[in-house]
């Protein structure tokens, strides 16, 4: 630990804080409030440990999309902040509680499951995303006046890794009261004349924070574990019955599935395919806290038009668990899905030789590989629905920078951010990201791991290997990926490449990247919104599919 930690400098949270104290700190995006986080110092538990609550509420509709997301945590410390325990309450969050010790943290997960994290520093503090306070807290502990420049390590209950924050004493204006600080991760903090946060200015995210009295929230913390998740129902037409199932992976994780087969009809064998879902934790359904993504409506309706259908849980989600969280890597995902496509094959009703893969999004990418990866593998077309067509990092770089804009960004901070994602995305592929930072909040969902694995991907060059039938299908109105540098790029290598690719590409003037009805102009906050699937979308996949099988088979839609 750095010398500026001594405790000659440091003054305890007794001294400090009073038991009972509650406050509150509001953050802003531009002037849209967006971001309120409540604090309170509980005062020493029966341990005779500092103990603290934390509760905050996003209001995503305001900054992007999306219902209020609620989460809350209890964190333990000695007399200077540093961690003794911190448990999180959040239906959407993986850390579950971690316990700090000498040599290692214990981490138990959402899915109770447990580890030991060996961290590259001792935490001088905890640093929940958005949670202001942690930081105001930890300052508070500091004699005012004595220490020009704080070294300190955090530990990121998001990244599960330690980083280090430098604090920097700036000098205030004539007159100014207080203590003006400003952070290596970009923030500028003021202080009272006692080091406790009063303001938080984040220029380059054009946010800004205030400090308030206020009361803590009434509420149960336990209850805000409880995944708030729309309720799948199949069609009311069905014409299919459903099957769970299990199926194990390398790594010993049983991820679970649902199967469709068709039931109205006299054949006893039928085409089948296998649903390969996009980044982020969507149960086999599509669903996720706040958001329907819809792909049980294309499922759905292709088993009732006579397919035997495949989807299962992403890790962590549905009844599936996250198996070894931080050595995930992009082969965890292929070989999950290479695993489903291992069990869709081995069913009774399902031809073998009439097998399709289809992915959307991040799942087309997987669906490339995958054809690839098994050898001699029965699959009689591939369908990429809004595909990646570039590299990952140029594909985010392109998302953050139309979001900014959209939300009112200047030109400088849009340039900055433009400058950070590069200078991010620089770290990550050098192995860097541990040590110097962390990742946007835009890419909170994926691991460091995963993410330099996909910058280093050209699906261009995968498609151009594939042997089979392949059909890209993309909504006209995606914000996600680009008709234009992702869909025609890899429609422009099929075209160049040495031997001939089957390639069809189809573009839906009013579908968006979840392929589903937009008449508005096209946000994120439009993905929580209740909008039906594509008919025509559906109808043309159908209508490919059925071109794909034996002629005898081909159904028009």
């Amino acid at each position: 630990m750095e010398a500026e930690l001594n405790s000659e400098i440091r003054v305890s949270l007794t001294e400090k804080w009073e038991a009972g104290e509650q406050f509150l700190f509001t953050l802003r995006l531009g002037e849209v409030l967006f971001h309120r986080q409540w604090t309170e110092y509980s005062g020493l538990n029966e341990r005779q440990q500092h103990a603290f609550r934390f509760y905050w509420e996003t209001d995503l509709a305001q900054i992007g999309g999306g219902e209020t997301v609620a989460a809350g945590s209890l964190l333990e410390t000695d007399e200077y902040f540093h961690p003794i325990s911190y448990e999180v309450f959040s239906d959407r969050l993986p850390l579950q509680s971690a316990v700090f010790k000498e040599q290692s943290t214990e981490v138990t997960l959402a899915d109770d499951s447990t580890f030991a994290l060996s961290l590259t520093s001792t935490p001088d503090f905890v640093l929940q995303y958005n949670v202001l306070s942690q930081i105001g807290l930890f300052l508070s502990t500091f004699v005012p006046g004595q220490s020009p420049m704080i070294e300190a390590t955090y530990f990121s209950p998001e990244s599960f890794v330690a980083r280090q924050m430098n604090f920097e004493r700036v000098s205030q204006e004539t007159g100014a009261a207080g203590v003006k600080w400003n952070t290596s991760l970009g923030a500028e903090l003021v202080c009272d004349d006692d080091n406790r946060l009063r303001q938080v200015v984040i220029a380059k995210s054009n946010v800004s924070g205030e400090f308030e009295r206020a009361p803590f929230p009434n509420l149960d913390f336990p209850s805000l574990r409880t995944p708030r998740l729309a309720a799948y129902k199949p069609p009311v037409n069905a014409t299919f019955k459903l099957e769970e199932v299990t199926f194990p992976t390398d790594d010993e994780v049983d991820v679970r599935a649902t199967i469709t087969i068709p039931s109205a009809t006299a054949e006893k064998k039928h085409p089948g395919f296998l649903f390969i879902q996009g980044s982020g934790r969507h149960d086999r359904h599509g669903m996720a806290p706040g958001i329907d993504t819809g792909i049980h409506k294309i499922a759905d309706y292709l088993s009732n038009n006579g397919y035997v259908g495949l989807r299962f849980d992403s890790r962590g989600s549905g009844g599936t668990r996250y198996g070894q969280l931080l050595e995930m890597r992009y082969e965890t995902l292929i070989n999950d899905a290479k695993a489903a496509f291992g069990l869709l094959r081995q069913r009774p009703e399902v031809r073998e030789q009439e097998l399709f893969i289809i992915g959307h999004s991040l799942g087309a990418l997987t669906a490339l590989h995958l054809a690839l990866d098994i050898d001699k593998l029965p699959i009689k077309g591939l369908v990429l629905l809004a595909p990646p067509g570039r590299p990952f990092d140029q594909i985010v770089t392109q998302q953050a920078l139309r979001e900014a804009q959209r939300l009112g960004f200047s030109r400088e901070q849009i340039a900055e951010r433009r400058r950070s994602l590069r200078d991010f995305f620089r770290r990550l592929k050098k192995g860097q990201l541990e040590e110097s930072g962390g990742s946007p909040a835009s890419l909170s969902g994926v691991n460091a791991n995963i993410l330099r694995q996909l910058m280093q991907i050209d699906p261009a060059q995968l498609l151009v290997k594939e042997l089979v039938p392949i059909l890209i299908c993309q909504g006209w109105k995606d914000i996600q990926v680009s008709v234009e540098d992702d869909t025609l790029r890899l429609v422009r290598a099929a075209a160049a490449a040495p031997q001939a690719i089957n390639l069809e590409a189809r573009i839906f003037t009013n579908l968006d990247h979840l392929f589903k009805v937009e008449s508005a102009s096209p946000s994120p906050e439009r993905y929580y919104v209740d909008r039906p699937t594509g008919a025509d979308f559906l109808k043309s996949l159908l209508f490919w599919l059925n071109g794909q099988t034996a002629p005898s088979q081909a159904r028009a839609p």
